[in-house]
């Protein structure tokens, strides 16, 4: 346990990180454990040892530079190494931009002593450090839930790399969510596709007819089209599979094909110039359709992939799992009587 800090300033201060009157200095000890320390680091300034009146933030600054960035010593470290492991190099793009925005959120969230939870020490986690740092998330539950998941994935990786000896996400309550159930009807079906720019509409007759995710609409390119139907790589692990031509699905096709017809593009859906049209662009253009549509109750893109589930004689898309097929189930099934 470190010494007690000489003024309320210093409490302010990074943990074991002390000013130094006698010397004029701000240092930084490692604690090594049962009372001991090991090395002393003087912290510098832009013109030489910060003086021991130094503000906070300048301090703060030093520390980050000086002792944070050394290897292996705190959560920001591990996360950013998490992210060079060979084992995500496979994940897609899209994934991979969730991981890195979950290491800039998690390493910035603030800490009671004015620093950020990515400064925490790796010997200072515990499950009830992790547990803390859910609880400050109760007003976003489900963001709360996947900082959780990411972070228990980042530690099974940390424990076989020999960073730490226990995944301390494991074993921490996830809030409860509730199962979404949004059911959308066919009048606000079309509704919403009358209003919507052409290429959303498209868009959406495509992911209620194939039962697929808005990633994997603006994914399908022009050699996708087989004679057969379209072949869907379905995201996530489900199975892909090749969408049977229907007379729904071949008109689809022809209104995405006549969008920009003097443009040559390796997608069906694409921007004018050819290029593939961005996730952001479209959930921009999606929450503006949303608005307009002035719906007692708004629906997501994906509760478009749940009502062609609920929809589809067979409830497939792709699932391995029976439990996921009940996930995009929106209606009650009607059963004959066994007699």
């Amino acid at each position: 346990m470190g010494r007690r800090r000489q003024t309320r300033r210093d409490e302010l201060l990074p943990e074991y990180v002390t000013r130094v009157p006698s010397k004029n200095r701000v240092i930084w000890r490692e604690y090594q454990g049962k009372g001991k320390f090991g090395k002393v680091v003087t912290l510098q300034g832009k013109k030489g040892p910060l003086p021991a009146d130094a503000p906070v933030q300048d301090i703060e600054a030093a520390y980050r530079a000086q002792v944070v960035k050394t290897p292996g010593r705190t959560l920001e470290w591990l996360l950013r190494a998490f992210m060079k492991a060979p084992k995500l190099k496979p994940l897609e793009p899209r994934t991979l931009k969730h991981y890195e925005y979950y290491v800039e959120a998690i390493s910035a969230k603030p800490l009671k002593n004015g620093g950020r939870f990515g400064d925490v020490a790796l010997r200072k986690l515990s499950r009830a450090v992790i547990a803390g740092y859910r609880d400050k998330m109760a007003d976003t539950p489900i963001q709360a839930n996947r900082h959780l998941q990411f972070l228990s994935a980042v530690f099974t990786w940390a424990v076989e790399q020999e960073h730490i000896t226990d995944n301390y996400a494991k074993g921490v309550r996830r809030f409860e969510q509730k199962a979404r159930s949004r059911y959308i009807e066919d009048w606000e079906f079309e509704l919403v596709q009358k209003l919507a720019p052409d290429y959303v509409a498209i868009a959406m007759e495509l992911a209620y007819l194939m039962r697929a995710r808005r990633a994997e609409v603006l994914a399908i390119r022009r050699e996708d089209l087989l004679p057969d139907g379209i072949l869907l790589r379905r995201a996530k692990g489900s199975q892909a599979e090749v969408t049977q031509w229907s007379d729904r699905l071949r008109a689809a096709v022809r209104a995405a094909e006549s969008l920009h017809p003097a443009t040559i593009s390796p997608w069906l859906l694409h921007n004018k110039d050819g290029s593939q049209i961005k996730a952001e662009a479209f959930g921009s253009a999606w929450g503006r359709l949303m608005a307009k549509a002035k719906l007692a109750e708004r629906f997501t893109f994906h509760d478009i992939k749940a009502k062609g589930v609920t929809d589809d004689e067979e409830g497939w898309a792709g699932h391995k799992s029976e439990r996921m097929r009940e996930i995009y189930e929106r209606k009650a099934r009607l059963k004959k009587a066994t007699r």
